[in-house]
């Protein structure tokens, strides 16, 4: 019995997928296209299944020519029966089947695969409307030059930057900086979508995250002209500085984790303090709190320009840091460190890590060389806040801010003293 059921099985899943993607095309199709429906993808799911048993190359592959010549024909068949309208007639109906036909060869031996291929396939062909209207009125050129930049430099770039130091000081591994600004660039990206997918629905607070990502510091430039001194956006207000700066410390974290998760994790307590009561009390603020409207942070999702200056300058703080270790000692990198965090959070703390990975600095030294740069990080926030917003929201902003600072700090002092 465990035999048989073993062996009707895949004609089942097969059969199921057949049906019910015969289902949605018949129910998609125009009325005077019959060639292909129900009947007919049930069956060539079941051609395909039955294909793969018989398991003889021969049979199987004049099969799978008699199946290509039916769609062929089917697709002939729609096209003369609605010249009039033929340049309506596509192609969709056409790949599905051939798909299914697939799907019914994988079963036997994939049968969990072929099931979730086949939810993909219905997901997309369900989606008809929603991605026509993504790819032709919600998509902008610009967002499409920035997708294929990022896969340019992940598939493009990557794989062949090589992964050796290459430099005097032993600190400059180009594949390890390449894989650092497609991090960057991906979550930037990321950011910019969330902001322009979302937008109000998404409210202030959320965008504030997502604009973090983005640019820190080009959020708290851009809040005051948010605020506008009205109370109704004061909590939201509050709460986006807030995720902001989350946001920059969890950029700072991947960054760790992307080099050496030795120290990242020894850094843990410190920054996961500052992260879960930003995070909170960002919750707390919104509570009960006005929240529509977003901010307008970024005007391209990503430039060629802007990866290639991000390069320049992490590639320029390795080169800093590595000479003024040279020359200075583990204190010159703290002062470093914390120069640079004023202006830089993720290229000054991709070059401490790299330089301990390089073995240049002891493990306590970047350590503090990282906590110099969060520091000096949080104190060029709250000085944008100070100038920038001389008001309520630059005085509460401020002060959670601070509180983040203070739990940083509680969890370094007990990550001292061995209570974590």
């Amino acid at each position: 019995m465990t035999d048989i059921l073993e062996t009707v099985k895949p004609f089942i899943v097969a059969n199921m997928i057949g049906l019910l993607i015969g289902i949605e095309r018949e129910r998609s199709q125009s009325p005077k296209r019959t060639t292909m429906g129900v009947r007919t993808f049930s069956l060539l799911a079941l051609l395909g299944c039955l294909t793969a048993t018989v398991q003889n190359t021969l049979v199987a592959a004049v099969i799978t020519l008699f199946t290509l010549f039916g769609i062929l024909l089917g697709y002939y068949r729609a096209t003369q029966s609605e010249l009039e309208d033929v340049q309506k007639v596509g192609l969709t109906t056409e790949f599905a089947a051939g798909l299914v036909f697939g799907l019914g060869y994988i079963a036997p031996q994939a049968p969990l695969l072929s099931a979730i291929l086949a939810c993909i396939i219905l997901l997309i062909l369900s989606s008809r409307e929603t991605l026509h209207k993504f790819s032709r009125k919600t998509l902008q050129p610009d967002e499409i030059k920035a997708t294929i930049l990022i896969l340019f430099i992940l598939f493009g770039i990557l794989p062949f930057l090589p992964n050796r130091i290459i430099d005097p000081y032993g600190l400059f591994n180009p594949q390890r900086v390449g894989v650092l600004v497609a991090i960057i660039s991906v979550l930037q990206f990321t950011g910019y979508v969330a902001i322009r997918i979302f937008g109000h629905r998404m409210g202030i607070a959320l965008t504030g995250f997502f604009g973090g990502l983005v640019s820190s510091t080009l959020m708290f430039i851009q809040l005051p002209k948010l605020y506008g001194a009205s109370p109704a956006k004061l909590r939201p207000c509050i709460a986006g500085a807030t995720l902001a700066t989350v946001a920059s410390l969890l950029q700072a974290t991947i960054i760790l984790y992307t080099v050496s998760a030795t120290l990242a994790q020894s850094l843990l307590p410190v920054l996961g303090c500052m992260i879960l009561v930003g995070g909170l009390s960002s919750l707390l603020i919104l509570k009960n709190g006005h929240n529509h409207q977003a901010l307008e942070l970024a005007e391209s999702p990503l430039e060629l320009r802007s990866v290639l200056t991000r390069a320049a300058i992490l590639t320029l703080f390795l080169i800093f840091v590595g000479v003024v270790n040279h020359i200075l000692g583990n204190q010159g990198v703290e002062v470093t460190s914390f120069l640079g965090g004023l202006f830089d959070l993720r290229s000054i703390t991709f070059a401490d890590v790299n330089l301990y990975s390089a073995q240049k600095i002891d493990f306590q030294a970047a350590q503090l060389a990282v906590l110099y740069a969060i520091i000096a990080s949080i104190i060029s926030k709250l000085a944008l806040l100070g100038v920038l917003n001389r008001n309520r929201l630059g005085l509460s902003a401020s002060l959670f801010i601070l509180l983040m600072l203070g739990c940083g700090i509680l969890g370094y002092v007990l990550m001292n003293i061995n209570l974590l």
